[in-house]
């Protein structure tokens, strides 16, 4: 990304006045950041450099799009076994930031688990340029020991 062209956006959200206030909020900013359509987005992923969602109030169209990202290489959900331990989080999200790999949403579970006492499942759903930047972030971590899945697109 050059520093003389605006940080290009895509927000995926089917509902106009969330993307009006989006595009209200960045007018100010339209020197810096590209708030771009979302079909022309949609149709080549490697345009974007940020793309924008609401996780929780997804319609079935705009599930369709974060898969149709997940199925470009754009998203991913990684399942990375780890030690119950102070920093032990802390390493692997460094290795997210030497990546440039952006954290979406993190769930971990130390309870519910049949890994030995001690033992916890992070699954890390992440964002990149394309599936290379992801595969570079997996097998760094697991050449540094680390049991590293992507979880399926069902």
């Amino acid at each position: 990304m050059s520093g003389s062209r605006p940080v290009r956006v895509a927000l995926i959200d089917n509902f106009e006045v969330s993307v009006a206030g989006v595009r209200s909020l960045l007018t100010p900013y339209s020197a810096r950041v590209a708030l771009l359509d979302l079909g022309s987005a949609m149709t080549k992923p490697s345009s974007v450099d940020v793309i924008l969602y609401e996780p929780v109030r997804q319609t079935p169209s705009s599930q369709a799009m974060l898969r149709d990202l997940a199925r470009s290489g754009r998203l991913a959900r990684l399942q990375i076994v780890l030690q119950d331990r102070p920093g032990a989080l802390f390493r692997v999200m460094s290795e997210f930031h030497a990546h440039n790999v952006n954290i979406i949403e993190i769930y971990h579970q130390r309870i519910f688990t049949t890994l030995p006492a001690k033992g916890l499942t992070a699954e890390i759903e992440c964002e990149a340029r394309d599936g290379e930047q992801i595969d570079r972030l997996v097998d760094n971590l697991r050449a540094k020991g680390y049991s590293v899945e992507l979880a399926e697109l069902a």
